[in-house]
């Protein structure tokens, strides 16, 4: 190998290491507001328990038709916890505990509160509703990483239930990082999918793509967030 072949691979190894983020920009509690997303990045699928649970559910069939029929949406939807609505009563408390039977990703608590102690403010960004974050909330384990957060963008009735990758999503969670943090001058986004990472981009914001705890730590650091 070559002294000009060395040097070409020594200038493109912190190129790759940052999955092409702008190493350029600083970041620093006082500027700068970091979101994550939930489902893929903070917690992960308890699938054994997920699985235990549905082979314990009486009438399957039904369960699974109402799910194809939209009546578990509709029933997850924070407007629908208070309309009475039959179907709700029928699908809501199992389709949540159904749903919700995660676990918090090993190493991503260690990384949410190390930046909560050095001053960050976080925000989780997702997509669920909030009843699912309100039923979550009762686990030790969620209840802990929730309260590292100071604030929550999710799908709700304020934003008329937008999801990540759609744009009226993206500006619902930067009104929230306003308030949370009205001088942060740059946002970071952790997210495992690669079009919210896009839109982010596309918003000024600066993605990360995730792909596990101890790569997301090295980019932190190479970024100088931690």
């Amino acid at each position: 190998m070559n002294k000009i072949t060395i040097s070409i691979f020594l200038i493109l190894i912190p190129l790759f290491s940052l999955n092409g983020i702008d190493s350029e920009k600083k970041f620093s509690p006082e500027s700068t507001v970091i979101m994550f997303d939930f489902n893929g990045v903070l917690a992960k699928g308890n699938y054994a328990k997920s699985t235990l649970m549905f082979l314990r559910l009486p009438h399957k069939g039904r369960f699974i038709k109402g799910i194809f029929k939209n009546k578990l949406s509709h029933a997850l939807a924070p407007s629908a916890q208070s309309c009475n609505c039959p179907r709700c009563e029928k699908y809501c408390n199992r389709g949540l505990k159904l749903v919700n039977y995660q676990k918090v990703r090993k190493g991503m608590y260690e990384i949410v509160q190390r930046l909560h102690r050095q001053g960050y403010c976080l925000i989780l960004f997702s997509n669920v509703y909030p009843e699912s974050i309100k039923n979550l909330r009762m686990r030790p384990a969620f209840a802990e990483l929730f309260n590292l957060f100071h604030g929550f963008a999710l799908s709700c009735s304020e934003n008329e239930f937008a999801e990540k990758p759609e744009s009226q999503m993206f500006s619902y969670a930067l009104r929230i990082a306003e308030k949370r943090h009205p001088s942060a001058k740059q946002h970071v986004l952790i997210d495992n999918e690669k079009r919210n990472i896009k839109e982010a981009e596309r918003q000024g914001i600066t993605g990360i793509r995730f792909h596990s705890a101890e790569r997301l730590k090295r980019q932190l650091i190479e970024l100088g967030i931690l």
